[in-house]
C-alpha cells in the first residue's frame, strides 16, 4: 500500500523524488528520481518496470 501511495499520491506533489531499491546485499540503489520542476529519469527501467506494473490498471479501476 505504501508504494501505491507514493506513486499515485506523493510523487506528483513532491518538489523532489527519488526511488531507491534496498533489497539487495549492497548499498541501496538509485532506481529512479523527479520532481515538479524536472523531468522524472530512470536509472533502472527493469525494477521500475517492476515497481510500477499494474499501475496503469489499477488507475483506471
Amino acid at each position: 500500500m505504501g508504494l501505491k501511495n507514493f506513486l499515485r499520491l506523493y510523487q506528483p506533489m513532491a518538489t523532489t523524488w527519488r526511488l531507491y531499491d534496498n533489497a539487495g546485499a549492497n548499498s541501496p540503489v538509485l532506481v529512479a528520481k523527479g520532481g515538479k520542476a524536472t523531468e522524472s529519469r530512470i536509472y533502472d527501467s527493469s525494477t521500475w518496470r517492476s515497481v510500477t506494473k499494474g499501475m496503469d490498471h489499477e488507475a483506471r479501476a
